[in-house]
């Protein structure tokens, strides 16, 4: 019995050693919440019963609501419990599992997820920060996509790629858990936007998904009931507004329910003396300028309920809390015109007037300028609007947020061009939703990827100007051409910028966007793409590590899934947590020792050449086409000599294939093609050592294949040896790769 005993003690230790091990391992590989909603790690700091009034919603709660200031002007404490785009249903789960810890005397709910979809995208930030309780359990298996649920449930299945790049912030967090929040949940946001007229939202009213949401909004007033908790329902402030007929039956339906008041803070918009011109970061959400006011006015609201403020907070963290927000607003950049008023839409001989220009500054003609080309796009003049931008220096250089709308009019241009209805019908879905207008202005944290193509961060910290050479296409390129070797052979310094299966659209805003700092004086393009779908497998990779840009937002709406434009132009700042790299800022990146090649050292025989099997689509090869003749136009304005060429390969396009690119580029009004399968010649390649696979060269025969280029680049293009290279780093790339060809 004493030996049964003992084992099932071991058992059971061994069973909770492992249950803490897996909790700690998952606390500390989850990426840390400080901001954009769902601290739920900070918020269980707060001291217990210490807080008077809670809020819950989406972004529009916890970037338009500043707690300190509610406590700077009422002496009562409030948090912002909420998360970004957080469902009706999700809202019931955290306000269940919020008032644990406190015990409020009233929630704020704002009710815009009444008119969400069933599942927004942010279901795993929402539940994933959730303490493990009955009410995160309840979420996953009520509020969650069944997709979703595994990870929710194990969250060690969604981040246990992430050891690679763990900080010792992680590890400090993960093992002792978060700090208090300076700022109670509130996102503090300082860029200032400009806005004209609100716009409507378009959201989409779905009977099924509204009622189920009245239903758990009767569960949250007879909850709040329960615990004695007065609580308002509210539409929070923006100049992107609702529809007016969805208001009408909110309210309605609001007003059967007991024990809940019902605000429309947009019809009170005149109260918080709000300027247009400083107070907004984008048409959905008040910078802190902004905020700061409708605190103020919340803090006046909450006053007159007569609510008794607690005596238990930490009195020294909330003057600590005032403080820091005054001392971040004082950062903030106001412009010198800060008394712009909203202006009429201009008419033609407004435009037609002569005006003064200072270029510093946001004047009268920008701003005339801006509407008018936002008026063109509300009146779906689209081609009138992108001739506007097009032929404005103004809104190019002191505009900034007009290439959004310019990308965005292009698009539409685009795909009505090309009847692609559902894409157009999506696109203006989507023109008066958050990722339209903020994209251009948060905080730039790109995935870190330095190998295998889409090497951005990388590419970025190539000196200015120092490139003479550049490639672009399919791993094709960053698999056989090494940029080192063709240095070590001619002095010529090169860039490999492919991308995994890379279509002709992502190559055409490739080369554009980057020629924003190089100025190279030829540029290989890989044209087997053109034989490529449409939106080929491996398209968001290649679109997700783009630095922000008129051609990142282009080329997501030209060459992206519609499906996967929501999390495209998102990824910038709401991350993919379960990507297999690291997040890191442009800046964590340092000099790529390969310039965009990738070393592959494995060694494949090959026999004789195989004919890949094509699924040849005339209408998606013309449209591969039409961007080839863009990418021909662009490198003859900025004088660039251009090669399209097809890579050698033993997996190569079958003869008929060949004949319809041969002809077509043969038509091509700037640049030259040749098919290197034929120039490149038999006797240097080894088919026993120079092949990583049947497609691809390894290093060995990158190398020899490197070489030829880089003969080719003399004899035929007439380079010679680079002169504004920093000659010891592509030293030590040329050491560096024969070191590594040598072991």
């Amino acid at each position: 019995m004493r030996k049964y005993t003992k084992e099932l003690l071991a058992i059971l230790i061994f069973l909770v050693s492992t249950v803490i091990a897996i909790t700690v391992i998952t606390n500390i590989t989850m990426p840390k919440r400080y901001s954009y909603g769902s601290t739920w790690g900070s918020y269980l700091k707060e001291p217990k019963n210490s807080i008077d009034v809670l809020f819950f919603g989406s972004s529009l709660v916890y970037c338009n609501i500043v707690p300190s200031v509610i406590y700077e002007h009422s002496g009562i404490t409030s948090y912002v419990m909420a998360g970004p785009e957080q469902t009706i249903p999700l809202s019931y789960y955290y306000i269940k599992e919020a008032v644990k810890s406190q015990n409020p005397k009233t929630i704020m709910l704002d009710a815009s997820g009444m008119f969400f979809n069933k599942y927004e995208s942010y279901t795993k930030v929402n539940i994933g920060y959730m303490p493990w309780s009955l009410n995160r359990l309840s979420a996953i298996e009520n509020a969650a996509e069944q997709e979703q649920q595994t990870g929710l449930y194990f969250p060690l299945y969604n981040y246990h790629t992430r050891w690679s790049s763990l900080t010792l912030g992680d590890i400090k967090t993960g093992v002792f858990g978060y700090e208090r929040d300076i700022y109670a949940g509130y996102t503090f946001l300082s860029k200032i936007e400009p806005q004209g007229s609100p716009w409507p939202r378009n959201e989409k009213f779905d009977i099924q998904t509204y009622k189920e949401n009245i239903e758990y909004m009767k569960d949250i007033a007879a909850f709040c009931e329960k615990k004695d908790i007065s609580l308002i329902v509210f539409i929070s402030p923006s100049f992107s507004a609702l529809k007016q007929d969805n208001l009408d039956i909110l309210k309605k339906d609001i007003g059967k329910i007991k024990n809940i008041s019902y605000i429309d803070f947009n019809e009170r918009f005149d109260d918080f003396d709000i300027n247009v011109k400083t107070d907004f970061f984008d048409l959905m959400h008040f910078n802190a300028l902004g905020a700061e006011k409708f605190s103020i006015y919340l803090s006046d609201m909450l006053k007159s309920l007569d609510l008794e403020a607690t005596d238990n907070e930490d009195m020294s963290l909330w003057w600590s809390r005032i403080s820091n927000f005054k001392k971040q607003k004082a950062l903030i950049d106001i412009p010198k015109q800060t008394d712009i008023e909203s202006t009429e839409e201009p008419d033609q001989n407004v435009l037609d007037e002569p005006i003064e220009v200072i270029e510093t500054e946001v004047t009268d003609y920008n701003l005339i300028e801006y509407e008018n080309m936002i008026s063109l796009m509300k009146n779906s003049d689209y081609e009138e609007a992108i001739q506007i931008y097009e032929q404005s220096e103004n809104l190019k250089k002191g505009y900034e947020k007009a290439s959004l709308y310019y990308a965005y009019a292009k698009a539409l241009k685009y795909h009505t061009m090309l009847n692609n209805e559902e894409q157009v019908e999506l696109l203006k879905s989507h023109i008066n939703t958050d990722f339209i207008l903020t994209i251009q202005y948060k905080p730039v944290h790109p995935y870190k990827r330095t190998a295998y193509g889409a090497t951005w961060g990388n590419y970025f910290k190539e000196p200015k100007n120092s490139i003479d050479v550049m490639f672009f296409g399919s791993s094709l390129i960053y698999c056989d051409i090494a940029p080192p070797a063709i240095y070590d052979k001619a002095k010529i310094t090169s860039y490999v910028m492919g991308g995994p299966e890379q279509t002709m659209p992502i190559t055409y805003y490739y080369i554009k966007e980057a020629l924003r700092t190089q100025s190279p004086k030829v540029i290989f393009v890989e044209v087997t793409g053109l034989l490529y779908d449409k939106y080929y497998s491996n398209t968001k990779t290649n679109i997700l590590y783009m630095p922000k840009s008129i051609n990142r937002l282009s080329a997501t709406f030209e060459g992206a899934n519609p499906d996967t434009w929501d999390e495209l132009l998102f990824s910038l700042y709401d991350y993919d947590d379960d990507t297999i790299t690291d997040i890191s800022e442009y800046s964590s990146y340092g000099m790529d020792n390969m310039a965009g090649y990738t070393y592959l050292d494995n060694i494949d025989i090959v026999g004789d050449p195989v004919y890949r099997s094509i699924s040849y689509n005339e209408e998606e090869y013309k449209l591969n086409l039409s961007y080839l003749h863009k990418i021909s136009k662009l490198c003859e304005e900025e004088k660039i000599q251009l090669e399209y060429f097809i890579a050698p390969s033993y997996y190569r396009i079958p003869s008929e294939y060949m004949d319809i690119i041969e002809k077509d580029m043969s038509n091509m009004e700037y640049g030259r093609y040749t098919d290197h399968n034929i120039i490149y010649p038999d006797e240097r390649i080894d088919r026993t050592t120079h092949f990583y696979d049947i497609l691809h060269f390894n290093c060995y025969g990158a190398k020899q294949y490197s070489e030829f280029l880089a003969e080719l680049l003399v004899s035929e293009y007439k380079l010679s040896e680079s002169l504004y290279e920093d000659t010891t780093l592509w030293q030590s790339r040329v050491d560096n790769f024969m070191y590594m060809l040598s072991n």
